[in-house]
């Protein structure tokens, strides 16, 4: 059985499951005894030779750019051995095998080879045990093994029996069995594995069962049967061609809250070259509270409610027979077997499932589809170093996009990789966006925003100009909770002979119905100034349903204090300060007026002293002017500004006190001068 997974640029990679069984002849190898070793404890950290329950031999045996990685027991025997490439020995290539202390088989896994190295595995005692030859990235003929006298014992050829039985976890979803003689077949265990930690997903067989089937006993515990000989004998391209023109969509009615007959679409068709989509519609209305109101929540059509990706991966059975599986994660969901008779078994077919030629997903679903995803690129691209260079992968650790990046960047919707200051993009489709002369990139409001040569623009995930999304993310089922819960900020004054500026704080509790109230008296700035917040006024505040607006940041904290007539900004904190409810102590120092509520002190501290003219918010950016100067808070760059626009999203425009003009990046403070 072959394991076979694709890349974008159609280079092939196929992985050949063989299983050898059986004892391994014990007692050190004499060609180790006088090379250099590593020795691991039981938890394979380093340590003595003493203490140690594993070691390696040095060095290891190469092959072009692998290394070959073998591990021993204390006692001497093998307890792994499989190859990596030597300068980064933690990517697995090909065959790797485990064993017992006594030598015996415990797994194997598969992992693929794109090295067209041919691998050399080893008995226990140093003689050649099993030779694989690969071309193309495939593995090429027969695999030879030997036994530990060197001497060839048979050309490995695997014939199963397939068994197809549905399941609700997807574990177990496919079953093999391989011929041992006349109507006995030995059952095969396997997994996939994925592990999240280091991008790799495998076909790894666990174990071979001792126990002898019949052909009526397979039948009468299965559903389906399939024998690997009523498989279509093909290549992996034409297989991947038929399912890619092909789709299939079932219709179901369902009744809504109200009674209402919804009509339902199941759309179940390839994304790319890497993955499987199911799309789940219904012919409905928008909800209205899903973004902010939209002529289109009005229209009854069809639209997107879901969607689930699974992983392609094909596994070739006898050397030329593929059948296409879907996983997610460790588990298999969905197969698709072609059969001789040119027909399909596929286990996602339904009541009222009609299969038909596959159609583009237009750049309106695509959108949607992006939307509704919960996962981000993570679940199914990795990034992977080589050379020097960061490269994206599938979950099998092979590269999908063959250019590589100093810097790759992924979210849900994007992928952007930066070569020093050239800027590519692509969507998660794998498909480059036509997009020349990027000089910065941002995600904002689920699209991106680029600068574009002098022009500061947004792209949605087809590559298309759009404008920027406001986004609110909250339930209507508890918008009336979330408005209740506000607090509110007011500089007040102290009415007493030494008065200074002051904070009241109210918190309304929406539950509850109760008023918390919190005076905080700012001990260094005094009566004289004038004290307001960024939005140039004594009140300032926020409730719940404010913060769950994306890009809200709360600026309560910060103040603008006026004095003759010049301007300075300050912060203050409450967070460590110990507020009190003693009326009598507050009154002996009659500073500030209470209304019941309690009383706490702080110093502000200063951000910008008072000599500005002016300190004004553009949000998220705060500006500040002298004289005819202007610059960014915190002043990074200086005063060295002669105007600067409205903020533009990541940007704004600016022209220097010498002229020049051109756009700042607001998160770095970067200036871009317009190209001329």
């Amino acid at each position: 059985m072959k394991l076979y997974r694709s890349s974008e640029n159609k280079i092939y990679k196929i992985i050949l499951l063989i299983v050898f069984f059986g004892p391994i002849q014990n007692g050190f190898s004499q060609a180790t005894k006088n090379k250099d070793m590593l020795y691991f404890d039981s938890d394979w950290q380093p340590t003595t030779r003493k203490k140690h329950k594993f070691y390696r031999p040095l060095p290891l045996k190469t092959i072009g750019n692998l290394s070959l990685i073998q591990d021993y027991y204390k006692n001497g025997t093998m307890q792994m051995q499989g190859y990596a490439y030597t300068d980064s020995l933690d990517v697995h290539v090909g065959d790797w095998y485990w064993y017992d202390q006594n030598g015996f088989d415990t797994k194997n896994t598969q992992y693929s080879n794109t090295t067209n190295n041919p691998l050399v595995y080893y008995h226990n005692n140093g003689v050649v045990w099993k030779t694989i030859n690969y071309k193309n990235g495939i593995k090429d003929g027969s695999i030879k093994l030997f036994n530990d006298k060197g001497k060839v014992i048979h050309l490995d050829d695997i014939s199963y029996l397939g068994k197809i039985k549905s399941s609700k976890s997807g574990r177990g979803l496919l079953k093999f069995y391989k011929k041992k003689e006349a109507n006995k077949y030995l059952k095969v265990s396997y997994e996939f594995l994925h592990d999240k930690t280091i991008p790799k997903q495998s076909f790894r067989i666990i174990e071979k069962s001792n126990d002898n089937y019949t052909y009526k006993e397979i039948k009468r515990h299965s559903g389906n049967i399939i024998k690997v000989s009523k498989i279509k004998t093909q290549s992996v391209e034409s297989l991947l061609k038929m399912v890619a023109n092909k789709e299939w969509c079932t219709y179901t009615k369902s009744r809504n809250y109200s009674g209402e007959i919804i009509n339902n679409k199941r759309v179940f068709k390839q994304f790319n070259s890497e993955l499987f989509i199911d799309l789940n519609f219904k012919f409905t209305y928008g909800c209205f509270f899903k973004n902010i109101d939209d002529e289109d929540n009005y229209i009854k059509k069809w639209r997107l409610k879901g969607s689930e990706f699974y992983t392609i991966t094909i596994l070739i059975l006898n050397k030329n027979k593929p059948i296409l599986i879907l996983t997610q994660g460790d588990n298999i969901k969905y197969y698709i077997i072609p059969t001789n008779n040119n027909g399909l078994l596929e286990n996602f077919i339904k009541k009222n499932t009609i299969a038909q030629t596959s159609s583009p997903l237009s750049d309106s679903i695509f959108k949607e589809i992006m939307l509704h995803r919960n996962s981000d690129t993570n679940n199914f691209y990795s990034i992977r170093s080589k050379k020097g260079k960061k490269y994206l992968t599938n979950l099998f650790n092979e590269i999908v996009i063959d250019k590589g990046y100093d810097v790759i960047q992924r979210n849900k919707e994007f992928i952007i990789g930066r070569n020093g200051e050239g800027i590519d993009i692509y969507n998660f489709k794998l498909e480059k966006l036509p997009i020349r002369n990027i000089r910065r990139a941002y995600y904002d409001s689920e699209n991106l925003q680029i600068l574009v040569g002098n022009r500061v623009k947004y792209i949605d995930v087809a590559g298309k100009e759009t404008s920027r999304r406001i986004i609110r993310r909250y339930s209507p089922h508890c918008l009336y909770e979330l408005q209740e819960l506000k607090t509110n900020f007011e500089v007040i004054k102290s009415n007493k002979k030494e008065p200074v500026n002051a904070i009241k704080i109210t918190e309304l509790d929406g539950f509850s119905g109760i008023t918390h109230i919190k005076t905080l008296r700012l001990k260094n700035l005094t009566a004289e100034c004038d004290v307001k917040f960024l939005n140039k006024t004594t009140t300032d505040g926020y409730d719940e349903d404010s913060r769950l607006i994306e890009g809200y940041v709360d600026r309560t904290h910060l103040l603008v204090v006026h004095k003759d007539d010049k301007a300075g900004l300050y912060a203050y904190n409450d967070d460590d300060v110990e507020f009190d409810w003693g009326l009598e102590e507050l009154q002996k120092d009659e500073m500030v007026d209470l209304n019941a509520g309690q009383y706490g002190s702080t110093q502000a501290e200063e951000l910008l002293p008072i000599q500005y003219d002016d300190i004004e918010l553009r949000a998220p950016l705060i500006i500040v002017k002298k004289g005819e100067k202007y610059g960014i808070y915190p002043l990074k760059n200086g005063l060295n500004y002669k105007s600067l626009g409205k903020v533009e999203g990541n940007f704004i425009e600016y022209e220097t006190n010498k002229g020049e003009k051109g756009w700042i990046d607001i998160n770095t403070h970067k200036e871009y001068p317009n190209e001329k």
